[in-house]
């Protein structure tokens, strides 16, 4: 084989080796370089920590996807929905404002302000605010996408999977990147780091930022302005200090700022208000604001004994929104709302660091989170709508409207959680390794309504994982595995729906195996699983305080299954791609005291809302060498979501939407120049659909989030 080819296919590897998994646990994407056999180049290993130890992909019995940064440069991906795209059974839907978001995993999916789906970690450290969690990625080493309850390690909230993003490291050579883009709806995205040794061997820093601004690509029909307008602004900084041979410390500070349009949603009645149907037109221009920042310091220390990590936190969030409830040409409903969160965080915890068949690690976690949220809902007496029987009825015009405020909604809350979590890996023999791990986590919560009452309430669980895994060779490992989660339970901000609600339980059982083969050109994943859910939480809005409560239904179900695939067709061809099937079901919703239009016993063997029955993604690229010095890289991705219902009446489904994006990248060792097309066929599709039924806004009407159209820009980025 001519070793050029072997060049270019190393490097070709490095950008774009997709993670496979279906059983795996999560974190670390390292890549190792690329195999030479002979004649034969292979696809890289991935290493993963995923049990808080560097471990191969192959070899741990959970399921994770991980991508590299090569590997994300290559895909285009700047956020985490666009990791979601990428990863069988898991979906994310942007609703009303950047930060409010419907996550799901495996048909675990998360509520609008209440608790997470899933863990998001960032650096080793767990971000509890959500709002947090769809900002722009930049500097990114790595991310791990686990599925199915990760409790045992990560505690509540991880009851459908975790999240992992790990940064980019200081180095101890000064190196650098600038990366700039344009795309249509006057679009500009800027990006650069620089790292380097302050004191070489001992200091190095490491320093990145980014900033997106656009006008962006979906009209207000009747204002004609932008709808979808954003703007933001991240800076990142990292310290790290080597002690002595056997100690370091890793300091971190970022923030991001965000403002943006919001609530541009679109009518999906015919005739409604003569307002056509997929369009957006409301009375006035809606918008919102997003900071977040934070702060975080990681102590590692090894000793003859174990390793020892001590990690401490702080970080600090407001997110603020003014818009139109109504989503219509005319004034009827407003509201503005404000959620401020602080939340500190510390873990310490200590790793066994021997060789020897029994590896362990004990944990133990602390997390105070305050929160302060505002709602004021207000009615314009001047609509053409008598919702409240007031006899004032007008003729709704904008110029006009006379807003009248509703009570205000005023929360501050607080939640302190503290966890104790064990886990030991052994060697049985050569072939077989058992898994066990327990945590326990306890959540106390406290809720002061200003001039009404306090409130307080706890909720508690253990969290178990065995898995038991069989390697009969280095390239084939098969596993079985049973696992607990739980998000904490909470309390409502209006009695209509009950003071408060419990804890949602799963248990999940998984069957797996992982693969290589084709001289290491292939490899293979795949899994199954089997969900049983108990006091499942669902969203329920009061339309008089303007908030979203939550409400448990009895029992549900959900099983599935999940396959990953890499292939190097060629010395040129990487091909990939996965499938991911989810079947969820309401076995039994139980009583239900929302007094609107929904019968509980007819929500009963319904489907599981916000869950895609499936979702398929498949990539090609190929590298075409030009010289000695370039490489033409040609990308195309594909992917189908299957049809999902939006609320728990399975009143309304978005059908299955195909999508394609391709980009093209001319790229030398040091620069590279970037054509993309997202959404190539310009498909048109519902993102989140608000159903006026289910939550209980007497307009007639349901309203949609509407996805982002066809869009082409072009990037070129320069490392030094």
């Amino acid at each position: 084989m001519n070793t050029n080819n072997i060049t270019v296919l190393s490097s070709g590897l490095k950008r774009g080796v997709f993670a496979l998994t279906a059983f795996s646990t999560m974190a670390y994407a390292g890549e190792l370089p690329a195999e030479e056999s002979g004649t034969s180049i292979k696809l890289e290993e991935i290493v993963v920590t995923a049990r808080k130890r560097e471990e191969r992909l192959q070899d741990v019995p959970m399921s994770v996807s991980a991508f590299s940064s090569n590997f994300i440069e290559a895909a285009g991906i700047e956020n985490i929905n666009d990791v979601a795209a990428l990863t069988p059974n898991f979906d994310i839907r942007d609703d009303q404002q950047p930060g409010v978001f419907t996550l799901s995993v495996r048909g675990v999916s998360n509520l609008r302000n209440g608790d997470a789906p899933v863990a998001f970690v960032v650096d080793d450290v767990t971000i509890s605010d959500p709002n947090a969690f769809t900002r722009d990625l930049f500097d990114i080493e790595r991310i791990e996408i686990l599925k199915g309850p990760q409790g045992a390690l990560y505690g509540q909230n991880s009851i459908g999977g975790a999240i992992n993003i790990i940064t980019k490291k200081p180095t101890n050579e000064i190196t650098g990147r600038i990366k700039a883009g344009f795309a249509e709806g006057n679009e500009t995205r800027l990006s650069g780091s620089v790292s380097g040794p302050l004191v070489e061997d001992k200091v190095l820093f490491r320093l990145a930022a980014s900033y997106r601004d656009t006008d962006g690509l979906i009209k207000n029909t009747l204002t004609g302005t932008d709808a979808d307008w954003y703007e933001e602004v991240s800076v990142l900084g990292k310290l790290m200090i080597n002690l002595n041979d056997n100690a370091s410390l890793d300091l971190r500070a970022s923030m991001s700022e965000t403002d943006a349009g919001a609530g541009y949603y679109y009518n999906a009645s015919p005739g409604f208000f003569n307002q056509p149907v997929g369009s957006f037109m409301d009375d006035r221009e809606n918008f919102s604001d997003r900071e977040v920042y934070d702060i975080a310091g990681k102590l590692t220390w090894e000793t003859d004994f174990a390793t020892i990590t001590a990690i401490a936190s702080y970080d600090e969030g407001e997110q603020y929104i003014d818009e139109g409830l109504d989503w219509l040409p005319i004034s009827v409903f407003e509201i503005n709302q404000r959620i401020g969160t602080q939340t500190r965080t510390a873990e310490l915890r200590l790793a066994s660091n021997d060789e020897s068949p029994m590896q362990w690690l004990v944990t133990g976690f602390y997390q105070q989170q305050d929160r302060d949220f505002e709602s004021n809902f207000f009615f314009n007496i001047n609509s053409p709508l008598d919702l409240f029987g007031t006899g004032m009825v007008g003729d709704g015009n904008p110029a006009t409207k006379f807003l009248i405020q509703f009570p205000t909604t005023i929360l501050d809350q607080e939640r302190t959680s503290y966890a104790l979590a064990g886990q030991a890996d052994y060697d049985l023999n050569d072939v077989l390794a058992l898994s066990v791990a327990l945590r326990y986590d306890h959540v106390e919560k406290n809720e002061l309504r200003p001039g009404i009452d306090e409130r307080n309430r706890d909720f508690d669980m253990f969290q178990p994982r065995v898995s038991l895994s069989y390697k009969p060779t280095e390239d084939l490992t098969v596993y079985a595995s049973y696992s607990r989660g739980f998000r904490a339970g909470g309390l409502n901000p209006a009695p209509t729906f009950g003071d408060d609600y419990n804890n949602e339980k799963t248990s999940t059982f998984e069957l797996g195996v992982k693969s290589r083969g084709a001289d290491k050109r292939l490899t293979a994943n795949a899994a199954i699983f089997y969900t049983d859910y108990t006091d499942q939480q669902f969203q329920a809005f009061d339309l008089q305080t303007a908030s979203n409560n939550i409400v448990n239904a009895d029992e549900s179900r959900l099983w599935g299954l999940e396959a990953e695939v890499a292939y190097l067709a060629s010395e040129s061809l990487m091909i990939g791609g996965a499938i991911g099937y989810t079947k969820g079901t309401i076995e039994e919703f139980g009583a239900f005291t929302q007094p609107l239009l929904v019968d509980p016993e007819a929500l009963d063997g319904n489907k599981l809302p916000n869950t895609p029955e499936y979702t398929v993604n498949l990539f090609a690229e190929y590298t075409q060498p030009i010289g000695d010095a370039l490489d033409l890289v040609f990308r195309a991705d594909y992917r189908r979501n299957g049809e999902v219902y939006w609320d728990p009446d399975n009143a309304n489904q978005q059908d299955a939407v195909d999508l394609v994006d391709l980009r093209i990248t001319l790229e030398s060792e040091k620069w590279a120049v970037s054509a993309y097309a997202e959404n190539v066929t310009d498909e048109h599709y519902e993102v989140f659909r608000f159903g006026w039924v289910w939550n209980g806004v007497p307009t007639g009407s349901d309203t949609y989030w509407p996805n982002q159209p066809q869009k082409f820009g072009i990037e070129a980025r320069y490392n030094f």
